[in-house]
């Protein structure tokens, strides 16, 4: 039995006929029933092949398409963050009319300065957590600069005890 080699997903090359497709099985030309078993074997092996080769290219398409829904969907929420950013810029630069200030004012305001209030507190808090980055950045560079010195002291020690014992060594001998 030949194995196929085209895709699964693609369409059969020879579709049967209107007579070949209404006939008994016994009586159709592509039945084989003089089949060995592991010819058999091998046909079953090359169908599960074609059929985990489908579902891998079905798999694929499905995840695809989810992976384009979330992009899609994060391009959607960004679009309307935007949108809603723009429209408070607007309505921020339009002067306040005599009926808002009526009507919200004293919200407006009380509004504005807690909104005032945790700006600041934010930014207190990074200026704190980027000086404590940075003493620790500082403190870690500066232990391991004194680390790397005291190895290339010891290490410069050692070499000199080893050149001078060399050298009282070889004085004592000659």
């Amino acid at each position: 039995m030949a194995q196929r080699t085209q895709d699964p997903t693609a369409p059969a090359a020879e579709t049967p006929s209107a007579a070949q497709s209404t006939s008994r099985p016994s009586e159709r030309a592509d039945v084989d029933d003089e089949q060995s078993p592991a010819e058999a074997f091998a046909d079953v092996k090359t169908r599960l092949s074609e059929l985990t080769e489908y579902a891998g290219y079905l798999l694929s398409a499905k995840v695809d398409g989810i992976k384009l829904a979330i992009r899609n969907a994060g391009i959607y929420a960004a679009l309307g963050a935007v949108g809603l950013l723009a429209g408070a810029l607007i309505a921020a630069l339009l002067p306040a009319t005599r009926f808002e200030d009526e009507l919200v004012g004293t919200t407006r305001d009380e509004l504005w300065e807690k909104a005032e209030d945790a700006g600041q507190d934010a930014i207190s808090r990074v200026r704190d957590a980027a000086t404590h980055a940075i003493d620790s950045a500082t403190d870690a560079a500066a232990t391991r600069v004194r680390a790397t010195a005291t190895q290339v002291v010891e290490a410069a020690t050692e070499a000199a005890t080893d050149t001078i014992k060399g050298e009282l060594g070889g004085a004592s001998k000659s």
